[in-house]
């Protein structure tokens, strides 16, 4: 009888960045490399999305179309399309389902994917996150960001740590033990070590430990300025 304990699940949070907006410079070549402001204008209007470019100024989703306007003068104000937004992510869809049946999805531009066993037999969650960028960026000509981990939670805030511009981040990859663990190997695509590194209970509580200390500086930072 084995006491390796259950097998350790692989999560991946998979997010396109500046979705609509970057399909919007994609579809259109005269609004790449600018400040593209998906919304409607007007009072009531609210940013769907923006691109890098205007993210530069302070420009976020959710705002309010007028405070964009006057954080980004310049910037290209597009109405937003949704049907062209669904059938694009509809062809991401279809890409993650290349290698796993356990698709969550949460929104038209992200989505869990258990890939604790995967169809093309890939050693690795990194490996797997990695094709899914690969064929986004070749096939779709977008770009996406993966969070890694253990679990939903875990593998969303990995996402944020290295949110945008097509970047993969395991949540593992922040911890060298030398004790016996249990786990998977999940290294950082950019920054894989010459060893891999495991998952365990004990690390992943850590690293939540660490993003909730970070929280609580970040909060009270901002009370006293």
């Amino acid at each position: 009888m084995s006491d390796s304990g259950p097998p350790i699940r692989k999560i991946i949070h998979l997010d396109m960045d500046a979705f609509y907006a970057s399909v919007e410079q994609r579809d259109d070549p005269a609004l790449r490399g600018k400040p593209v402001v998906v919304a409607w204008r007007g009072n009531r209007s609210v940013v769907c999305a923006a691109s890098y470019e205007a993210r530069k100024f302070g420009v976020r989703s959710a705002m309010p179309a007028v405070r964009a306007e006057r954080l980004c003068p310049q910037a290209l104000f597009v109405p937003p399309d949704f049907s062209r937004y669904r059938a694009a992510s509809k062809a991401v869809r279809e890409i993650l389902s290349r290698h796993s049946d356990r698709i969550e999805p949460l929104s038209l531009d992200e989505a869990y994917i258990d890939v604790s066993t995967n169809k093309l037999g890939l050693p690795t969650a990194t490996k797997v996150a990695q094709a899914m960028r690969t064929a986004i960026r070749e096939e779709l000509h977008l770009t996406a960001s993966a969070g890694i981990a253990p679990n939903k939670f875990l593998a969303k805030i990995g996402y944020h740590r290295r949110h945008g511009r097509g970047r993969t981040f395991a949540a593992p990859q922040l911890f060298r033990r030398s004790a016996p663990q249990t786990g998977v190997s999940m290294p950082l695509a950019s920054e894989a070590p010459k060893t891999a590194l495991p998952v365990s209970m004990q690390d992943a509580a850590e690293y939540l430990a660490m993003q909730i200390a970070s929280c609580i500086r970040r909060s009270r930072s901002a009370s006293t300025q």
